[in-house]
């Protein structure tokens, strides 16, 4: 007996960074109901501020509700207080405007903190949780076709496999870019095992199981950091780098501890030659240690240093050589904690190039108040 091959279709409704209209909104809502599919809408509160009557029109036919924060703010930027305030501001205006209460759904601007725990931890007070998304078809890019579109959707879902999330916005100048019926479902020998036909919809509203599909997997493999017990289970998904890296948040059974990982290819061998000479094998976790550690407590999101290491490993294997020497490595991780926190470039360039006295110390200081001072 095969079952439906679904898919949540879920739609930020925000203010973008360019010139916008409540026309984009309206040709979305317009396209869904010819097509009599319910999605799921994330509404920021200062855009139901704007458009009112398309806040109460999502809601009105169908759509399911969520929360997409009120000022679409980077969340980590936030005091605890700021946090709160941001949270309970876009469900004020929301239940004013649509009548419809958000909770429990709600998604983080950009992603941003989905996978810090503080956070996460935050919302169940507040009588939420967060919903990520398993496919984005980067709709907003002005040079992308509808065709490139519609591939990227179908292949991020083929891959998803069923219950994928898949992430759009409201406000992409060209409607014609929706093709629900050109989502057809992947080749059968592509599908997850007893899927047949294909449904778009909303996200379930079971709140005891959460959203569905890849969101929400058991993981028996999967062993907690914390109590070490083997049950722990996908609460998020979301691609990085392109597609190259999965980023997980999982938490476990027993315990309720969160914490993230991360699955990408295994790449080639590669060798590190340390200053005395003797060589070991290029570790990923003791490069992201080390920035971390010149980190600590400077307000650096998870995400830019994931992507500062995936950088420096990529620049290193680009070059084609099966070995590289520590060096090189300090020189790629010092320039990339230039650019994410000057404080923390500091700490690492006084032990990484020994500074052994206060003048020269602050000469890297001045030179670091010179560049920003011309940039």
């Amino acid at each position: 007996m095969t079952q439906p091959f679904r898919v949540a279709l879920t739609f930020d409704a925000e203010h973008p960074d360019r010139p916008h209209h409540g026309e984009h909104a309206a040709w979305i809502l317009d396209e869904l109901r010819r097509l009599g599919v319910r999605a799921t809408v994330f509404l920021q509160g200062r855009w139901v501020e704007a458009f009112p009557e398309l806040a109460r029109r999502a809601a009105a036919e169908g759509h399911l509700i969520g929360s997409h924060c009120f000022y679409h703010a980077r969340m980590p930027l936030f005091t605890d207080a700021g946090f709160a305030e941001d949270v309970q501001g876009a469900e004020r205006v929301i239940v004013e405007t649509t009548g419809v209460d958000p909770r429990p759904w709600i998604r983080f601007p950009f992603g941003a903190g989905a996978d810090d725990a503080t956070l996460i931890d935050r919302l169940p007070a507040l009588g939420y949780r967060h919903v990520g998304w398993d496919v984005e078809v980067f709709e907003w890019e002005p040079a992308r076709s509808t065709r490139e579109v519609v591939a990227s959707a179908v292949e991020g879902v083929t891959r998803a496999g069923d219950g994928a999330i898949v992430l759009m916005h409201t406000w992409p100048d060209r409607p014609s870019r929706i093709h629900v019926p050109a989502w057809p479902p992947p080749p059968a020998d592509r599908r997850p095992p007893g899927c047949g036909s294909t449904s778009c919809g909303i996200l379930p509203r079971d709140t005891t199981t959460g959203v569905g599909g890849p969101n929400e997997q058991q993981d028996e493999r999967m062993r907690c950091p914390r109590c070490e017990a083997t049950g722990t289970r996908v609460i998020d998904s979301r691609d990085l780098e392109g597609g190259s890296t999965i980023r997980r948040r999982r938490e476990c059974e027993s315990c309720s501890y969160r914490f993230t990982t991360y699955e990408r290819p295994e790449g080639a061998r590669l060798v590190v030659i340390k200053r005395d000479g003797s060589r070991e094998e290029f570790v990923r976790e003791k490069l992201r240690g080390g920035l971390l550690k010149a980190l600590e407590k400077r307000p650096v999101t998870i995400d830019r240093v994931e992507a500062a290491v995936e950088e420096i490993e990529g620049t290193l294997r680009a070059r084609g050589d099966a070995e590289v020497t520590s060096r090189e490595i300090g020189r790629l991780a010092t320039d990339a904690l230039r650019e994410l926190d000057q404080l923390a470039y500091i700490r690492f360039a006084s032990v990484y190039h020994a500074y052994d006295d206060i003048e020269t110390l602050q000469r890297e200081v001045d030179r670091l108040i010179r560049d920003r001072q011309e940039s």
